[in-house]
């Protein structure tokens, strides 16, 4: 597996994913994948940043949203790059984080996924014939921080490219 390092965050990427789940006690990962992989043109690549809990605003803002600002930093190596983001259940706040930081809609891929109330779902049915990057989630109201300072950084550039984004406006 490959991993790409920005401003010491690490993004790992993985071929062919069919669905993410996760422990939100551990923050650990889990990957199911398709059979098979073939690189041709319908090749496409996804960003897996959301969470299992992405119904809920604070969550969402916290636990996904922060990667936002990593989206392009990525798209510049991956340029067929596009936000893998659920599209059930509907929440429009998604769209004016999008809007905010000027990520177009050819730049998302809305999953048409089920709406599963279970904490530990993340993504299912990815569409095969995919490399997918995937963030490390941090989950908040489970278990103590692991790592403060990385969580830190990533609030702190979130806030930043927001304050950059509103000022220029």
């Amino acid at each position: 597996m490959e991993s790409i390092n920005i401003d010491e965050q690490f993004f790992e990427v993985r071929k062919n994913v069919k669905s993410q789940t996760c422990n939100i006690s551990t923050s650990e990962l889990f990957f199911e994948y398709h059979n098979s992989i073939s690189i041709d043109n319908s090749l496409s690549f996804f960003l897996l940043f959301e969470t299992c809990m992405d119904a809920a605003f604070g969550h969402w803002i916290y636990e996904s949203a922060i990667y936002l600002s990593y989206f392009f930093d990525l798209k510049s190596k991956y340029p067929e790059l596009k936000l893998l983001v659920k599209q059930n259940p509907k929440r429009n706040y998604k769209n004016l984080f999008f809007k905010a930081l000027n990520i177009n809609e050819s730049d998302i891929h809305w999953l048409d996924n089920e709406e599963i109330n279970v904490c530990k779902m993340v993504y299912i049915n990815i569409p095969s014939n995919n490399i997918c990057i995937n963030t490390k989630p941090h989950y908040l109201n489970t278990v103590q921080i692991k790592d403060k300072n990385n969580f830190k950084e990533l609030i702190i550039k979130f806030k930043n490219i927001y304050n950059i984004k509103f000022t220029l406006k």
